[in-house]
């Protein structure tokens, strides 16, 4: 377990790690997820196998269980987002050319994907 506050009605929530996917208050029932990440893991959803590199500003982003197939397969550090908890990896987007080839030849399928505006 691990506990968090909700930035929208600020109430101290426990979730279990195994939710870590997606994260909810358990006062207001809201996903404390950024809005572009709910299409990470909508998309995510969709393509299970396939690992999605996410563009976020100047870096591409994975999350969870891609996060550590890329760190693995890519040599680069692994993390953990401060108010959720989740896994993180991601790379700068000109590294793109050097990095997509390496995961395709470690046998993954792969996705670019530019979120949407949140708005």
């Amino acid at each position: 377990m691990w506990v968090m506050e909700c930035p929208k009605c600020g109430a101290y929530c426990a979730s279990a790690a195994e939710r870590s996917w997606l994260p909810e208050c358990t006062s207001c029932d809201c996903d404390t997820r950024l809005p572009r990440v709910h299409q990470y893991y909508e998309l995510k959803e969709k393509h299970p196998d396939t690992l999605i590199l996410f563009r976020c500003g100047d870096f591409y982003e994975t999350y969870e269980d891609d996060a550590k197939t890329c760190a693995d397969v890519l040599g680069i550090t692994l993390t953990r987002r401060n108010i959720t908890g989740e896994r993180l990896a991601g790379f700068p987007h000109h590294c793109l050319d050097t990095y997509l080839p390496k995961l395709i030849r470690a046998g993954h399928r792969v996705v670019i994907c530019d979120p949407l505006d949140d708005k």
